[in-house]
Order: structure tokens, then sequence, then C-alpha cells
């Protein structure tokens, strides 16, 4: 490792730069302003020594224009230039552009691609550039409408794809959204019209073998407008939106990977990572809900106290609709193990402690020093790329931290500890509670009260999965006695998209007579993140009366006969600190009692137990937790190097 500063004699230039506009972030919510930090991350030449440098520029809203100058002294002629947009101190998106490729005295205006964490938004930064050292060279970076103009260089072997939008009509406030398979582009625009800003964009794809994109357009109304857009068939082709709410005009210029020239392609430095997939990430994605009034009257299977209380989800409206239909509903990467499966088979890998509680594993190293790294630290784990020439100053902008640590060599012979420990932190089974009520109850005493499921309950049982006897059982117990029975007989257990799922179920449960608080049950089921109600009878349920702080997401689910059809009625509940989350309601609410349903209700459990281990609740338990065992592994490896 080298450590930073370092001596240097390299060559140093001073330069301006302007952050223009940072266009086609991920939204924080459907609609709504944002504050968000452009920071300039440089390498800087101080009394011998490089040093890196962060210059931020002023605070904006959405799709910030800053247009502010920034000086960045001392500039090291052979680093790399950083731009970083920043949000609630985590680094959304970046772009990367080497110093060397800046012209002596020429202002330079540069479309770079912006790289996003997931690689599932793609994204433009405009930035102007000019090598001078006087005060009177700030006129040189100030933006100027002919640089809208320029265009976004692609990576080497892939083809671009541009997107004129101009909104000729429509008086409210939308998110106009263009989709190519997994990356997708948005564009919010304002009520109120303005002939540069609002009306008229530009968007760009840098894309391999996709030949069509989709056209969404979602407003504050409920309003939605989809359509999908083939652009090989012609380099140039055109296309006229027109709704009761707007009328578009589009543009699309394709161009093929033969026809880029040799200006518009990226230079090695900046396209190291785009289009890699280890920068995927590990988390749910997650939607927004969306408010409507009188929503008591759309479904009677909760009480109206219910909807002051926590969000509702019922039908498919209830959701926003921002993520591309092609993303798996649960992200494949949610279960990986990338210590184990990638870094442990590396040549020349690194393993380092970063403080007490936190270990980096990094695989080996190109010729500028730079690796696939994976970060444990108390929050979670991040997959991403360190420089080892700089990896301190790294990991503290991946922690958004300032602890100024320096990271220390861990013998590659603890690595067999780190990948237990990620196995771990990082398993494949769920648990989940189901309560059964009968006609005539409403809340959870009295959905624990009862001792033996109905015949519609058993068959709810037997689609979800199999009934197992507990005495014996070898897979994922959940917490349940497998021995001597203590905690009941048997349960109900099934296996989904390679994952373990037991269920405590309250009529199998071990009942207590005399225990008119459930204790035993509630000792189970009152520590499930997630709980199925299942309900027979109209009876509105009392979600309200289920007071474990654990209980995050509660799915009633309520058998009904509609012309002749034996469905299932659904309606998911959750704490209105949990985002929304998938999959969505169908386009009728009601379920047809089949695997289809099985498949959507697993999916729904195990999406809503993530989506609800986001919260600070959850976040701060776990910290707690993971910062013990990581440490147990930094103070096992001090101790056997001593």
């Amino acid at each position: 490792m080298t450590p930073t500063p370092r001596p240097s004699t390299c060559r140093k230039i001073n330069l301006w730069v302007n952050l223009y506009c940072a266009q086609y972030i991920p939204l924080t919510s459907k609609f709504g302003e944002r504050d968000l930090v452009g920071v300039i991350v440089y390498e800087k030449q101080n009394k011998g020594n490089i040093v890196r440098v962060k210059s931020n520029i002023e605070k904006n809203t959405l799709n910030p224009i800053w247009n502010r100058p920034v000086f960045l002294e001392d500039v090291v002629f052979g680093s790399i230039l950083s731009f970083e947009i920043i949000e609630n101190n985590k680094v959304i998106a970046k772009a990367l552009y080497p110093v060397q490729n800046i012209p002596n005295n020429k202002r330079m205006t540069y479309v770079l691609p912006l790289i996003t964490p997931t690689l599932t938004y793609s994204g433009i930064l405009r930035v102007v550039c000019y090598e001078g050292n006087s005060a009177q060279d700030v006129a040189n970076v100030i933006f100027k409408f002919s640089d809208l103009e320029e265009k976004m260089p692609v990576c080497n072997n892939r083809s671009r794809l541009e997107i004129t939008a101009e909104k000729i009509s429509g008086t409210h406030s939308h998110v106009f959204w263009a989709i190519v398979r997994n990356k997708k582009l948005c564009y919010y625009q304002k009520k109120h019209k303005s002939e540069i800003t609002n009306n008229k964009f530009i968007m760009y794809f840098e894309i391999e073998n996709e030949d069509f994109l989709e056209i969404k357009i979602i407003d504050k109304n409920g309003f939605h407008y989809s359509d999908f857009i083939s652009f090989k068939e012609k380099l140039t082709t055109f296309k006229r939106i027109e709704t009761d709410q707007y009328v578009y005009s589009l543009k699309f210029i394709f161009t093929p990977v033969n026809k880029i020239p040799p200006t518009e392609i990226l230079p090695p430095e900046c396209q190291e990572f785009i289009a890699d997939d280890w920068y995927t990430s590990m988390d749910i994605d997650v939607e927004s809900f969306i408010e409507y009034e009188n929503p008591e009257k759309q479904t009677s299977l909760v009480t109206s106290e219910t909807f002051q209380n926590f969000h509702v989800e019922y039908d498919c409206d209830c959701i926003t609709d921002t993520i591309v239909e092609s993303c798996p509903i649960l992200n494949r990467h949610y279960l990986d193990k990338p210590i184990k499966d990638v870094i442990s088979k590396e040549n020349n890998k690194k393993i380092y402690s970063f403080g007490d509680s936190c270990i980096v594993c990094c695989g080996e190293s190109n010729q500028l020093g730079v690796c696939k790294a994976v970060i444990l630290n108390p929050k979670n784990t991040i997959k991403c790329y360190l420089n080892l020439n700089t990896i301190d100053d790294d990991i503290d902008s991946m922690l958004m931290t300032n602890t100024h640590n320096k990271v220390k060599v861990i013998p590659n012979t603890m690595l067999d500890k780190i990948i237990f420990l990620e196995d771990r932190l990082n398993n494949n089974k769920e648990k989940f509670g189901i309560v059964v009520g009968i006609p005539g109850q409403v809340s959870e005493d009295e959905f624990l009260s009862n001792k033996e499921p109905s015949p519609l309950a058993l068959e709810f049982f037997n689609l979800l999965g199999q009934t197992i006897q507990l005495k014996g059982f070898t897979k994922y117990k959940a917490g349940l006695d497998v021995v001597t029975n203590t905690t009941g007989t048997q349960s109900l257990f099934t296996e989904f998209c390679q994952m373990e799922i037991m269920f405590h179920v309250s009529t199998m449960l071990q009942h207590v007579e005399g225990d008119d608080q459930f204790l035993d049950k509630k000792r189970h089921i009152g520590n499930d993140v997630c709980v199925i109600i299942f309900k027979e009878g109209n009876e509105s349920v009392d979600i309200s009366s289920f007071v474990s702080h654990f209980n995050h997401v509660f799915i009633v689910v309520h058998p009904v006969i509609i012309d002749s059809k034996e469905l299932y009625e659904v309606v998911v509940v959750t704490k209105l600190t949990v985002k929304a989350f998938r999959p969505r309601f169908p386009e009728s609410k009601y379920f047809q009692r089949d695997s289809t349903f099985r498949d959507w209700l697993l999916q729904k459990l195990i999406n809503g137990e993530r989506a609800s281990l986001l919260v600070d609740q959850f976040i701060q338990s776990q910290s707690i937790a993971r910062k013990g065992l990581i440490n147990e592994i930094i103070v096992s490896s001090t101790q056997k190097k001593k």
C-alpha cells in the first residue's frame, strides 16, 4: 500500500471548473425538492506531498444548476478529477475525468456519464474546465447555451442513444421516464413553463444490444402514460405523444458503435467501472406510497383508524411505479457473498482493518492500483472499487465518514473467519408469523386464542408450504424446539428461491391453558417482522392491537367467493417508517387461490422484511451486533500477529 500524503515531483496545474448541471439522478420521492451537493475530489501537490482535496459546490434542489466556478489550485497533472453528487451525506452518483486530457488554455465542455452505485440509473454531468490562474479566467467556465450541443461520450464498443424531448403543452407537474432495459433516466417537469429548463431537455443512453426503449409519464393525479419505441430501425426517428394531459415531441438519434468518433469515446480511466456488475446493489429497490382521499372507502378489511396510523396498500395504484419492470422483484444480489465467491478466489488479495469495526477485503489491483473491494462495516456490506494508493480516503468516502483512520494489514489466514462471518450476516433463511381469525374476531389476542385452524385456514396453509413434524427437523427451525416439542409438535415450512422459510403459525404453536396474554405464542410471532393475518368473516381487523415493536408489515388475507370463484382479497399494512416495496398488486385486488398467489405472497413477505430492516430501529440494533462480530475478528488478528 502507498501511504498518503506521498512525496512527489509531479507536474501541477491550476484549473477553473464549473459543474453546470447534474441531470437525471434518482428521485428521493416521486415529487418533491432535493438537497444536493456537488463535490469535486482531486489530488493536490502541497509542499512536496500529494494530498486529496474536496471542493464543495453550493447546495440546490432537484436537477441542480450549480453554475458557480470553483478554483482548483496545484492539481496533479496525472490525477483523476472525480465529480460526486451527494445527498444526505451519501454519494448517489459520480463522474470521472483525467486531468491530463484537459487542454492548455482552452475552454472545454464535457458531458460526462454519471456512475451510480446500482447502475439502475443513467445520467449526465455537464462540466466546463479551463486551465488558468487569474480571477478573470472565471468567464471562461460560465455556461453558454451552445454547450448543449456537446455530445455525451461513451465507453469503447458501445452505442449511444440521444433523446430530445420537448413538452408542447401540459400544465401538471410530472416525471418523464425513459427506460432501456435496467437503465432509466428521469426528468422532473415542473408546473410552470420555462423556455429552456422545463420544456426541452436531452437524455443520453450508453447501450449495447437493446433495440427499444419505454417512455413513461407519471403525474400527481395518478395519470400514467406508457409506450414502447424502437430506435434501431432508423438512425433518426421522431415520435409525437398526445394525451389529454400533455403533448410531447420526441426525437431519437441512434449512433452505432462504428459511427462513434474517437473524440467521443471515454478515456480508459473514465470507463473503468461503467457497465460493471460489481457495482450492483445488494439492497432492496423501494417505491413510495401514494396517498388518496378517503382510502378507507376502498377496502373494509382493516379499520378506518388503520389508514391514519399506517400505510395501507390495497390495489395497484397505492404505490409508485418507478422501478423498471425487467428488474427482478427479488434482488438476485441480496444473497450475494462477494468475499467468498469473488475476492477469496483472486490472486494477490489483501485484507485490512479500518478502525476497530471495519474490515476491507481487496482483490487483485490493476496497473493504476485500483481493485474490487468489499467493506464489512457495522451498518452494511459495500461492494465497491478502491484505489490502493488512496485507500484511506476512499474508505472514508464510501462510509461517509471523516475518521482519518489508516488501514492496517490483516493476515490472509483470517480469511476463513471473515467468510464465516459473511455467511452469518447474509443467510438464506426467513421466518414469518401467521395468525388465524375466525368470524367475529378483530384483534391480536382474539386471533391467538384459536387452538385449531378452520378448513379454509388449512387450505391456505397447504398452499403456502408443507406441515412438518418439529421433532428431529434438520432444516431452518426459526427458534422452534425440534428436540422436546415445547413449542408445539408441528409447524409450516417451505423453500422458495433458494431460501428456507419457517412460519410461526398461531394454531400450531404450543397453547398454554390459563395464559390469557398468550406469551408463548407472542414470544415467536411478536418477534416476526412480517405477519400474515388469515381473516374469515367481514369484520375489519384492528392492526393497532398488534403492539410488538418488531412487527412492521401485516398482510391480511381474506377468503371470498365472487361469481362462484374462490378468491383471496388482500391488504398490505406497514408502519409509516417502512418504504413501499414490490411486487405490486395486479389490476384486480383479488387473487385466485393458486401457486401464482403463493409466489406473489412469498415475494411480498421477503421484500417486506428487507424494506423494514432499513428503518432506524433495525439498523441501530443490527449495527451493534455487526460491530461486535467484526471487532472480534480484528482483535483476533492482532493477537495472532503478536
